[in-house]
């Protein structure tokens, strides 16, 4: 579809489509999956899982996000919470380039 000529929304509709389907975002399905009521998530190592003794995850598994993503923890809870509310893609568009914004203003300032 991408390589046809759409009017810009529907472009922009079928990109974001195939960013969601992604098997990076299932990390956050997880995310919200696992949150328990009190905005906790347990259960999410599980000891000796392999044969060196080591911890390994289940779940969702923090340690395996991206560094961008790490970046943006701070906004998480305001992101899951917007999704469960139900927001629209043109709000929830708004509201991530606002974040983008801040943090690259914060990124900028010294020190």
């Amino acid at each position: 579809m991408l390589a046809k000529d759409l009017e810009p929304n529907m472009r922009e509709i079928i990109e974001i489509r195939q960013e969601g389907s992604k098997s990076s975002t299932a990390k956050f399905n997880a995310l919200i999956n696992r949150t328990c009521a009190d905005s906790r998530i347990r259960d999410n190592l599980m000891y000796h899982a392999a044969s060196t003794g080591r911890f390994g995850g289940k779940g969702f598994q923090p340690q395996n996000l991206m560094r961008l993503v790490v970046e943006f923890a701070p906004y998480l809870p305001r992101t899951i919470a917007m999704i469960r509310d139900g927001v629209d893609v043109p709000g929830f568009l708004a509201v991530l380039r606002q974040w983008e914004q801040e943090y690259n203003a914060k990124k900028r300032k010294p020190g």
